[in-house]
């Protein structure tokens, strides 16, 4: 009968529970099922049907034979991870399996190095935006798998950072450590002992410390995550001089002032287009509050540097009901794309933003001032 054809289902597929008696409690626990290798885990249900291991899919064998390994290399990682569609379900593994993994601080460094590397597009920042953030997310996890070996995930964590190329990975790596290990997240839930941490702090300032010598740090990189590069430098090491002084090497004209200011803004993109926009400053809250308060950059050079030019200077003191804004644009003469992304560098979005920073900084100033 019905009754017993759903009691069978159910020993299968749990989840049938739920939705024919309404029970939240049969609900079934996709990773308990996943480690279980039942038919009703997404990761498990094609191999039991198809008898074979579809192309997006890692067999067991292979992934144990990388994992029992006491010295995991990047070309371990390749001849298990083929394809970028793979890398959910070896992020899975590694999260099933912490006490499987032989060197679980090769493993996941040896993983964030080889994703770098590849050439799996995905958008701009190729797949260091979606892939390495998971991979980061997965690898602390694994960390964190008792008993906690602070010196050794302190190694692991700088291994990555000192090796890694680009600067969205290496902010990406830097954020992730940071979220979980600071002095008012979970104590459950970090790395990194109170110690450790100092020092990871201590040497991904020198780490920096080094781009801003190479002149690597971004001045005029829009939408790029690498622009917390500063905040991080100022938090760890307490002080904002040297990202000042760098910015006044790097920055010397008016229109590299507003350039730099813009790379804070955030974007947004429309529903089924695709395509990003930069938001007004005016607007942008988090921006203004990562420019002056996070990173604390010496407003003051970039205004002066803005105001001494004539383009520029006729804004100071500019009123609130004068300032043009993106959105306002596009609804009076029909400029649509001027806050475009790939525009920020145009002479109109350049004043647009100009008059905006210079009517935010005589507003603060007007402010300390009463």
């Amino acid at each position: 009968n019905d009754t017993e054809n759903i009691k069978l289902a159910s020993y299968l597929f749990p989840i049938i529970k739920t939705e024919y008696y309404n029970r939240s409690d049969f609900r079934d626990n996709n990773q308990n099922a996943r480690m279980m290798k039942r038919v009703s885990s997404v990761a498990y249900f094609d191999r039991y049907f198809s008898y074979s291991i579809s192309k997006n899919d890692i067999a067991d064998g292979l992934f144990t034979s990388v994992a029992e390994k006491t010295v995991v290399t990047g070309q371990d990682i390749a001849t298990v991870l083929q394809s970028p569609n793979q890398l959910d379900r070896f992020l899975e593994k590694i999260t099933d399996n912490p006490n499987r993994i032989a060197n679980k601080y090769d493993l996941c460094s040896e993983l964030i190095l080889f994703l770098e590397k590849q050439n799996w597009s995905y958008e701009k920042n190729n797949l260091v935006s979606i892939k390495i953030q998971s991979a980061l997310y997965a690898i602390n996890k694994a960390l964190l798998n008792e008993p906690i070996v602070s010196k050794k995930n302190l190694a692991t964590y700088l291994k990555i950072a000192k090796n890694l190329t680009s600067l969205q990975a290496l902010t990406y790596s830097i954020r992730s450590v940071h979220l979980i290990n600071h002095d008012e997240s979970d104590v459950t839930k970090r790395t990194l002992n109170e110690d450790d941490y100092s020092k990871y702090k201590e040497e991904i300032t020198r780490i920096i410390q080094d781009k801003m010598k190479k002149d690597k740090l971004p001045v005029a990189e829009y939408g790029d995550i690498s622009r917390e590069l500063y905040k991080y430098h100022s938090m760890f090491s307490g002080s904002s001089e040297e990202i000042n002084r760098y910015m006044k090497k790097r920055v010397k004209t008016s229109d590299k002032a507003v350039d730099f200011i813009s790379q804070f803004l955030n974007g947004w993109t429309g529903v089924g287009d695709g395509i990003t926009h930069r938001s007004d400053l005016l607007d942008n809250n988090f921006a203004v509050y990562e420019f002056w308060f996070a990173n604390d950059f010496d407003a003051s050079y970039l205004y002066n540097l803005i105001v001494q030019s004539k383009k520029y200077a006729k804004y100071k003191n500019i009123p609130l009901e004068k300032i043009e804004r993106f959105d306002r644009i596009s609804e009076i003469i029909g400029k649509e794309d001027i806050n475009r992304e790939g525009n920020e560098q145009n002479k109109e979005f350049r004043r647009v933003i100009a008059q905006q920073f210079i009517y935010i900084f005589d507003l603060k100033k007007s402010d300390k001032k009463s």
